[in-house]
């Protein structure tokens, strides 16, 4: 998919729960906004130490293994 295209959709869907946060009681439009900074945190994270871990390739072989057809 083109990746324009999902960023805006990700910035059209965050704009829209903006929106629906505001609509909310004051307290708890806070506590829902932290929760979300808490899910975004924790998504950078992961993404960060998918990031830095290096890339294991599997093993390939060049020999067939016997394979047995009944």
């Amino acid at each position: 998919m083109n990746e324009e295209i999902i960023k805006n959709l990700v910035k059209y869907k965050l704009n829209l729960a903006e929106a629906m946060l505001e609509c909310l009681p004051e307290k708890l439009s806070e506590d829902a906004k932290k929760l979300g900074k808490i899910i975004l945190d924790g998504v950078n994270e992961s993404l960060q130490e998918i990031k830095e871990k290096p890339v294991k390739k599997s093993k390939s072989s060049d020999k067939l293994e016997k394979i047995t057809i009944e």
